[in-house]
């Protein structure tokens, strides 16, 4: 019993560091370490895969949540028209 709780145990310290290594690894490339946190979050769960890895949950939560579209901006009320913003740049731009 002991021996099993023991080995279970090194077999998590064993994963944290690989997943350590890797993940510094990633980031010396710049590439997504996303890959890293699930395969160590499968074995030693999210919550302590974040705090080794030190990577807040929070991050990890917004990234499985899906993307929504992007609203367009309503143009301020200020904003001129079309052709007077064309009239303006032709001013602008005269040799006069």
């Amino acid at each position: 019993m002991e021996n099993a709780l023991l080995k279970r145990k090194l077999e998590q310290a064993e994963a944290i560091i690989n997943a350590q290594t890797k993940l510094a690894q990633l980031l010396d490339k710049h590439e997504g370490a996303e890959t890293i946190l699930k395969a160590l979050a499968e074995k030693i769960g999210l919550r302590r895969a974040c705090d080794v890895l030190k990577v807040p949950r929070s991050r990890v939560y917004r990234a499985l949540q899906p993307k929504s579209e992007a609203r367009p901006q309503p143009s301020p009320r200020h904003t001129l028209f079309q052709e007077v913003r064309a009239e303006i740049r032709e001013i602008l731009n005269s040799e006069a």
